[in-house]
Formats: C-alpha cells, structure tokens, sequence
C-alpha cells in the first residue's frame, strides 16, 4: 500500500467529498496509511444480505410508557447525555424507531447511539449500527464518530481507522475529535508509540490543528507510560497553536513523574505553573505529598502541607491520612496524631481509615494503651470501627504476647455485627500458639469450622510440635 502524507490525504479527501456531493466519482481512491496496516471489518458494511442474528434479539415487547414521535427529539436529547436506565429500554425504544413511518432521522438515531455509549454497551451500538444501515439510513460524521469511539474501547482502533474512510465515501472530512478519538484508542490498547506516531504526523504535516483534547490525551498516554519527558516537551510547545496548558494537564504529568520517584521534577513542574499563572489545586499538592511521602521526605511533605494553605487550597482526607500514614511508618505515632489534632481543627473530620493508619501506628510501636485509647476516640465521635480496625488491634496485642486482650477484642466483634475474617483467624491462631494454648486454638479451629463455608488449606505449627494441616475451612 502506497503511503502518502496526512495534508496530502486529507486534501485530496476533501476534493473527493465535494465531487460525491456534486455526483462527480472521478478520483481514484486514496490509500489511508500512518505506517499501520488495518483492514476494512466487514461487520460495519451494510453491503451484503445476511441479516443480523442481533435483529431477532431486540425486544418484541416494547414498553409502551415510550414516548411517541412528537416526544422523540426531546426524550433522545436527554438520553444522548445520561444514557438509558436499561439496555433493554433502548432496545426497546429502537424497534419502536425503525417501525415508525417515515423512519426517524439519522440525527435522532446517532443520539439513541450515543445514549448507549454512555453505557458502556459499545458491542451493542455496533450491531445497531449495522442496523441502520441495512434499513438504508445514510449515516453522518457524527454517527461514525460514535461508532469509532465505541471500536476504540472494544480495543479495535484497526476497524476504527478502516470506519474513517467512510468519511469521505460519504462526503465528510474528519475532524479533530475524530483523531482524538483514535488516539484515544491506541493509548487504551497501550500502544502509546503509536498514538504519538499520529500526533506527530498530524502536527507536522498541519492539515489538522491540535485542540487542548488532543493535547491532554496524548500528554495523559505519555505520562501513564514513562514518558512524561516527552508529555513535558508537548506541555510547552502548546504555545505554538496559542494553546496555553491547563492545571489537569500539569497534574497528569506530575502523577507520572512522582510514580517514577522523580519528585524534584515534579516539584519543579510545580514551580514552572506558578510561574506560568496556573494555580495548583488540591489535586496537584495531593499527588505531590504522597510522592513525598513514598520517599519518606515527610519533613517536605509537612511543609507542603503549609504552603497549600497559604495559596488557599485547603487540604482533604486524603491529605492528611498521606501524612499521617508516612509518619507512623516511620515509627512517629505521636507526631501522626498531631496531624490529626490539627485536621480536626481545620474543620475536616477523619474517616475511619485516617484512624485505622494512628491505630496501627501505636501498635507498631507497641503502644497498646495508646491505640485503644485512640480507638475509643474514634468511636465517641460517632466513627463505626470497621473488620480491619479489629484485625489491626488484634494483631497489636498478639504481637506484644497480651493474648487476652486480643481474645477480649476478638470476642467483641460479633456484638458490633462484624464476621471475623481469614486474617483475623489467622492472627489469632498465630497468637495462641505462639504463647503455646494449642488446646484453645483448637477450640477456636472447630469454631472456624462451624461459621465459615468456604475451603482452602490452613497450615499451622505449635510449639509443642503439633501440626494442623490440610484443613478446610
């Protein structure tokens, strides 16, 4: 197949559009080549007799609550935007549309299309399609970028290219969504190379002008893949096109650089949007104190914490259990609730996990007079220990060998509606055998036994040499 430039491509496909409007068919066809090899799916022609087995699968028993021709244009445009309740209602709508006289027209059926895609029913919208077409509706730019998009998240951006030459059979040009759509595509398939591929030829060659979509989906698929030197050299040539980048693009490629550990970078991605008059939000310092944290700077971290407030941005949950989880992993319980103290009084209320993170950190410590403490805290504020707040307590106490304040709160849990878990199983077995009452882990294996249905394999050792093994629970 010969290949040829995109602006050569896209100009001779614009001639050819205006001559079939005109009736003129003239021009040979042109060869679509971005150096990938895709073939036409057969399953998008409606120029073949077979008639769909999905035909017969479209419900027979329309729900006659639908609305009628007069309320179509309406009912679509909502559901174009929220989608249908459930599929079976917008197959139903659709034997409702193709038996009216005269049929509906094709914009009314694009938005029945794209009500679905919002679904996520995108094989469905496939197979309507080849509907549509078989019932001899010409279909519009806008239906085959509907039909393109859903190909692309089925991961078949090869049938999407081979839909993109019935733009020009049918007297369209692709536009920029069109591509960003494709692109899109490549990056959901992972094959990033390839979308940067098309970017490239499409900026260069200049017969297409990048919007900020297509900027964002190309700097997110570079970042998502490691290549956020690359996404940082496209963030700053928008300029060229008087696009000027935005805080999501920023936060993207700051994402990817702090799950590469390149912190400073980021930190420096921060300094440069500042500069740029582009303000961080909560989004950017989130991301960069967790990659702070992950690097156990948490004295940075902290700090980032204060300039957040100065510029205004107030910090979330999330925030503050980073830093409270990074503080008890490294071993400082008590500057962690200090945080907490200090959450409180910026009038954001800890969640459950913030206390299971201070929790655990005291008994890492072996604090174990600090973290009940803690625990009913929490439960006077109105915040329901959930199994992991037990499990992290009951562990604590087993590890620092106080067995009966473990049993104690092992014990409780039922009276709170909470089933023991396998971990919590497991850690009390651990705990009674460590301290050698092998009689009463036996005790608590025949209760296992009697309250759980599932099967897997336990294996366990007492001091006194007794094993337990293969047994199902």
């Amino acid at each position: 197949m010969q290949e040829i430039s995109t602006a050569a491509l896209i100009s001779g496909r614009r001639l050819l559009a205006h001559n079939y409007r005109k009736g003129i068919t003239l021009l040979p066809p042109v060869n679509f080549n971005f150096s990938f090899n895709f073939n036409f799916n057969p399953l998008l022609s409606a120029d073949n007799n077979n008639t769909l087995l999905f035909h017969t699968q479209i419900s027979t028993n329309p729900n006659r609550n639908l609305p009628d021709r007069r309320q179509l244009p309406k009912f679509l445009f909502e559901k174009s935007k929220l989608g249908f309740g459930k599929l079976d209602d917008a197959l139903s709508f659709f034997h409702r549309m193709v038996q009216m006289q005269p049929l509906p027209s094709v914009i009314q059926f694009t938005k029945l299309l794209t009500g679905i895609t919002r679904m996520k029913h995108y094989s469905t919208v496939i197979c309507l399609f080849k509907e549509i077409r078989l019932l001899g509706i010409t279909v519009d730019d806008y239906t085959l970028n509907v039909v393109i998009n859903c190909l692309c998240h089925l991961n078949r951006v090869d049938y999407g290219f081979s839909v993109l030459s019935s733009f020009f059979k049918l007297g369209y040009v692709p536009c920029v969504s069109t591509f960003n759509t494709l692109m899109n595509g490549f990056i959901l398939q992972d094959k990033t190379g390839k979308a940067m591929e098309l970017f490239n030829k499409l900026v260069t060659e200049g017969e297409i002008k990048p919007d900020g979509v297509m900027y964002g989906t190309i700097i997110n698929g570079l970042s998502k893949t490691a290549n956020t030197t690359t996404a940082i050299g496209i963030l700053r040539s928008m300029r060229k096109w008087n696009y000027k980048p935005n805080v999501v693009m920023y936060n993207t490629i700051i994402d990817g650089l702090c799950k590469d550990k390149n912190v400073d970078d980021a930190l420096n991605l921060l300094v440069e949007m500042t500069q740029q008059d582009i303000s961080p939000d909560l989004i950017t310092y989130n991301t960069l104190i967790h990659g702070l944290c992950n690097l156990g700077r948490w004295e940075k971290a902290t700090r980032m914490l204060r300039d957040m407030t100065d510029r205004n941005v107030f910090p979330n949950v999330r925030t503050f259990s980073t830093l409270i989880l990074e503080l008890c992993k490294e071993g400082m319980a008590k500057e962690a609730e200090s945080v907490l103290e200090f959450m409180v009084q910026r009038g954001v209320g800890p969640d459950v996990v913030t206390y299971n993170t201070l929790i655990d950190g005291y008994c890492l410590l072996g604090h174990m007079d600090r973290a009940i403490e803690v625990f009913h805290s929490m439960m006077d504020k109105g915040i329901e220990p959930n199994i992991l707040c037990y499990n992290i307590l009951i562990n604590g106490y087993c590890k620092n060998m106080k067995i009966e304040e473990a049993m104690n709160v092992f014990r409780e849990m039922p009276h709170k509606g909470l089933k023991p878990t396998i971990d919590t199983y497991n850690t009390m077995l651990q705990g009674l055998f460590g301290v050698g009452r092998c009689s009463t882990a036996q005790g608590l294996l025949n209760e296992m036994q009697a309250n759980r249905s599932d099967s897997r394999l336990l294996y366990l050792l007492c001091p006194t040499g007794w094993i337990i093994q293969e047994w199902p629970y």
